[in-house]
């Protein structure tokens, strides 16, 4: 598997290049090869001129998932985030690090890593919403959680279920909506517990 590229690199490269698949090579993808044999029909030139107006009008997040398969690593990137984090860090609610904060971190880490992240607050073991977590997209609109405390990846359906934020801010606005005040251990119940669903990867 090779590593993630940039899809304004991939863009230059067909246009200036297009005859040659030179954009397939930078992308490691085997193909080129059929664009250097058929060079002298014009036709690589017309494919890798569409493939570059395509790139343009995608993500960068979708030139990963789509044209590289980027999204193939994702699983590996996240467990080794969650597995390093969890070695340096020491969950403890009477110290420092509690779900919460673990999470956000966890949260920031998985993001700057390129993946897509949500932070999660929901029920972990009875009916109060009593835990917060990471879920990281993994493909379109399938995600893996990220149990932050133990840092390991689960596919428990009880983490696909709870209130989930695309931002810190977004949660801490809704807690201060809420007028929650809680940690792992404790949290004031709330009078209805309405949350979202994500299928698993």
């Amino acid at each position: 598997m090779i590593g993630r590229r940039n899809k304004y690199v991939a863009i230059f490269l067909a246009f200036v290049f297009a005859p040659f698949g030179i954009h397939k090579i930078y992308m490691g993808d085997s193909k080129w090869i059929w664009y250097l044999l058929f060079y002298w029909t014009y036709i690589p030139a017309l494919i890798s001129i569409c493939e570059g107006f395509y790139y343009i009008f995608i993500s960068q997040a979708d030139f990963d998932i789509i044209v590289l398969g980027y999204i193939n690593n994702r699983e590996a990137v996240i467990t080794k985030i969650a597995k390093d984090y969890y070695i340096s860090h020491t969950y403890s609610i009477e110290d420092t690090f509690v779900c919460r904060h673990m999470a956000i971190d966890m949260w920031n880490m998985v993001k700057t890593a390129g993946i897509p992240a949500k932070i999660v607050y929901g029920v972990k073991e009875n009916s109060i919403p009593n835990h917060v977590w990471v879920i990281a997209e993994i493909v379109k609109d399938k995600w893996l959680a990220i149990e932050c405390t133990a840092g390991v990846i689960s596919r428990d359906p009880k983490y696909y279920t709870g209130i989930m934020f695309d931002t810190v801010t977004d949660r801490d606005i809704f807690l201060r909506n809420a007028e929650i005040i809680y940690n792992c251990d404790t949290m004031n119940e709330m009078d209805s517990f309405h949350g979202q669903t994500v299928e698993i990867a």
